[in-house]
């Protein structure tokens, strides 16, 4: 199993064996929240993987939530209309209504296969409970796991699901009026201490290049910078990976 980070932001492209498929892209410039742009904003300022007009053959698109920054449209509009897209009841509601024909609801607890890999739906942590989901992807050839959770993670399900080889999750904590939208250093490091994951691989990276009304209101607190100075000076046997746009990480049987 490859992981590749697509962006500097929340976009991964995942190939098993001769199988690809796309977490959450973002291949567009600069996102924006629908109809209200000055709430909530932000544009790409690293190289990314692919370029919107060039995007190599894919044979499935998993978006975690229909909120602006995990589904852009934009992206998708030039997406052959056969690729299955799996996502949350909201998100495939919208790939519906751009056409796409194989659109399948993934709930918590649901499996899908594409090719070798078995995706299974995680529920994540409060607030997300209801309209986002985790996936754990599964290569049935070799039992390689990884685990992708894009905001925060539920640590009673996390213990339900064994040891990973990798984890893809946020490390650098943001709080909205008190709550927590993505995950801080201890809570973290509190994930990788259950899940035993031999690379960490953070998503959602730098929360303060997103701007906007909204950011007025938003607490972060932490950095990946400090993240990475806390998982070093823990006892714990994981490496911090593909923190850079087109970075990637290959999983060792």
């Amino acid at each position: 199993m490859d992981i590749l980070r697509v962006d500097d932001f929340q976009s991964w492209a995942v190939t098993v064996d001769e199988t690809r498929f796309l977490i959450d892209p973002w291949l567009t410039k600069h996102y924006e929240l629908p109809g209200v742009p000055w709430l909530v904003h932000r544009s790409h300022t690293k190289l990314m993987v692919y370029d919107l007009n060039d995007i190599p053959e894919v044979h499935g698109v998993f978006l975690t939530t229909h909120f602006a920054d995990h589904l852009d449209k934009k992206t998708l509009q030039v997406l052959d209309r056969n690729i299955p897209i799996i996502g949350t009841k909201r998100a495939c509601r919208i790939a519906q209504r751009l056409g796409f024909e194989d659109v399948r609801v993934l709930q918590a607890g649901n499996v899908q296969a594409v090719g070798n890999a078995r995706i299974t739906a995680i529920k994540p942590g409060f607030p997300y409970h209801h309209n986002s989901i985790g996936l754990l992807i599964e290569e049935t050839t070799t039992g390689q796991r990884a685990l992708f959770e894009s905001h925060t993670c539920d640590e009673k399900e996390l213990a339900k699901l064994g040891s990973v080889d990798a984890l893809v999750t946020t490390v650098e904590g943001v709080r909205l009026m008190g709550v927590q939208l993505a995950m801080d250093c201890d809570r973290a490091l509190r994930s990788i201490e259950i899940l035993r994951p031999s690379f960490v691989l953070p998503t959602g990276i730098n929360p303060d290049e997103t701007k906007g009304l909204l950011m007025k209101f938003l607490k972060i607190e932490n950095t990946l910078q400090e993240f990475e100075a806390a998982l070093e000076g823990s006892d714990l046997a994981c490496r911090i990976a593909c923190t850079r746009s087109c970075e990637s990480v290959s999983l060792a049987v």
